[in-house]
């Protein structure tokens, strides 16, 4: 059994969606919603998608204990520079304020399935995080411009659209569970007020405040050690929309999203969320602590990757202005004769194809086209060569890995987290191409299409002997006595035409002369291995208009690095 620990950043990611409530607190109001868990589940798989390890409270289970018991354990376990990544989808509610502390007189509040979190405690609970530590919310649901703060309620809504419904908890529902409750609310907030020392005006220079809710949210957390960043679903004076597949808010961030590959930093991801919604439904961006860093980043970065603006223009720069290493001399007597790159001509765009790019073996399943695989191919190829030229001491494994992915970055390939985790075995022996499988199996999933073609494909080399070309192109690129770097991916298509790679790459380091790569073995106390492993998407539009730039700087240089595999995977 193989297991990760990881050297990189850590992350927490919990997911809450409500459907309905519970009757019996809410007064005989069940709360029907269509999408909310649906939301939650699709916040969930963004989280995994960059490798967090996320949790889902559904409904039921979206009680106020655990949702509270679940952010206290994420502030105890994450430390600077890690990520909290908190989304909520569901009515919003209110209660009468009974501290003072409100200019509207009421705290909002997420209906939680058996009682209401008042976004105060919301607040302290954050507040509790360790300086350093990043806070992601997305909270979809109704007066939520600052988790539902400073809501007015409204004299008149406008209609809602068939098949839409407002998460909004209606105010005579809320005035009959307030009376119901009014012991337990009115005790809550007091107590909240006491345990943070409340004062009446905002103590905290070093935070980043949302002009109406500023003065408040210090005077409850005047500490406030974490960098938070809110985008809500709707301003404090508008209502948010559920809707047949998912919320409106959530609908528009996953188109905006598009499965990983937007690029751009949080405040251009608000933007472009807000450009798909209506006038009556604005989502707002709210920050606390010191934030400034963390609205540069990628949305979702684990690491807290810095975004970056890729064009075809930025793209077409970058190919031009990088170099290669020389090639080597040949011997005395052999011509220097440079072989043209692999074209889409090679290709078939009907079957699944395996090439060897230089360290790297990259499988195509069907329905990828031979000019995606050319591009790819061609891309991987050149990302390789600029790594090769920036660390040329093969033993510098990690620091060629920066070059690479910073190449692959500039070229349209969104790559939004770059660490890497070690890989231990618990068996006394340790072979490559087991932990490779392993590592995919993670990835792709134990019982999938994917899973198998990359078998299929190392299968298909540890057939080959050494002296086949495919063999000794990967060993002569991948490795250097001791030390090896090696890349296994998997490109492919959704059914919504995205063009992604599942990529694994692998720095291997053993105490004795590392031969045949991918098939080392080796006493697990005499070799390491470290692994990143994720989907990265790729930005077509970037890719296919530098694709002949990228061919034409390859044919400068020799292309006996790309050998494609024999086709009977």
């Amino acid at each position: 059994m193989a297991t990760s620990s990881a050297t990189r950043s850590s992350a927490v990611s919990l997911h809450i969606g409500l459907n309905a409530v519970d009757p019996r607190h809410y007064q005989g109001w069940t709360g029907t919603l269509n999408a909310c868990e649906a939301d939650a589940k699709d916040m969930a798989a963004i989280a995994r998608s960059r490798r967090m390890s996320p949790d889902t409270l559904l409904t039921k289970s979206a009680t106020r204990a655990r949702v509270l018991s679940e952010i206290r354990q994420a502030a105890k376990h994450l430390a600077a520079g890690d990520l909290f990544f908190l989304t909520y989808s569901g009515h919003g509610g209110q209660v009468p304020d009974v501290t003072g502390e409100e200019g509207d007189k009421q705290d909002e509040t997420w209906c939680l399935y058996d009682g209401e979190l008042i976004d105060d405690e919301l607040y302290v609970e954050l507040s509790k995080f360790r300086r350093g530590v990043r806070i992601l919310v997305l909270s979809d649901s109704c007066h939520s411009g600052t988790v539902a703060r400073v809501a007015r309620m409204m004299a008149a809504l406008p209609a809602a659209a068939p098949g839409m419904r407002r998460k909004l908890m209606p105010p005579d529902v809320a005035e009959r569970v307030y009376q119901a409750n009014k012991k337990f609310y009115d005790g809550l907030q007091r107590s909240i007020a006491k345990a943070s020392g409340a004062v009446k005006r905002a103590d905290g220079s070093d935070m980043v405040l949302h002009p109406a809710a500023g003065a408040r949210v210090a005077s409850l957390a005047p500490r406030f050690n974490p960098a938070l960043i809110l985008i809500s679903g709707c301003q404090d004076n508008q209502t948010s929309m559920d809707g047949e597949k998912n919320g409106a808010f959530t609908e528009a961030l996953l188109g905006v999203w598009q499965r990983g590959s937007f690029t751009g930093d949080y405040r251009r991801f608000h933007r472009e969320i807000v450009s798909r919604l209506p006038g009556s439904q604005s989502p707002n961006l709210f920050v606390l602590g010191s934030s400034a860093k963390f609205l540069r980043e990628q949305p979702f970065s684990v690491q807290g990757q810095p975004a970056r603006r890729v064009t075809p223009q930025t793209a077409k720069v970058f190919v031009d202005g990088v170099s290669f290493p020389k090639r080597p001399r040949r011997a005395l007597g052999i011509a220097e004769v440079a072989t043209m790159p692999v074209t889409a001509a090679a290709f078939n765009t009907a079957a699944t194809e395996a090439a060897v790019v230089g360290g790297s073996v990259i499988s195509f399943v069907q329905g990828v086209t031979a000019e995606r695989r050319e591009a790819i191919v061609n891309a991987s190829l050149l990302a390789q060569l600029v790594a090769n030229k920036a660390v040329s001491d093969k033993t510098r494994i990690y620091a060629w890995y920066e070059s690479y992915f910073d190449a692959l970055a500039n070229i349209g390939w969104v790559v939004q987290d770059r660490g890497f985790a070690e890989y231990t075995e618990s068996s006394k022996n340790f072979e490559a191409h087991k932990a490779i499988i392993n590592v995919a199996t993670t990835l792709l999933g134990p019982a999938t299409t994917a899973l198998a073609i990359v078998k299929t494909t190392l299968e298909s080399l540890q057939s080959m002997n050494e002296s086949s070309p495919w063999i000794t192109i990967f060993n002569r690129e991948a490795q250097s006595a001791r030390a090896a770097r090696f890349q296994v991916g998997l490109a492919q298509q959704d059914e919504n035409g995205q063009f992604f790679v599942d990529l694994m790459a692998f720095g291997l380091q053993a105490k004795a002369t590392i031969t045949q790569v991918l098939f080392f073995k080796s006493k697990k106390s005499k070799a390491t291995l470290r692994h990143y492993s994720g989907r990265v998407t790729i930005n077509t539009q970037v890719l296919d208009a530098i694709a002949k730039d990228i061919a034409d700087k390859l044919i400068k240089h020799s292309a006996d690095y790309i050998k494609l595999l024999p086709d009977d995977l």
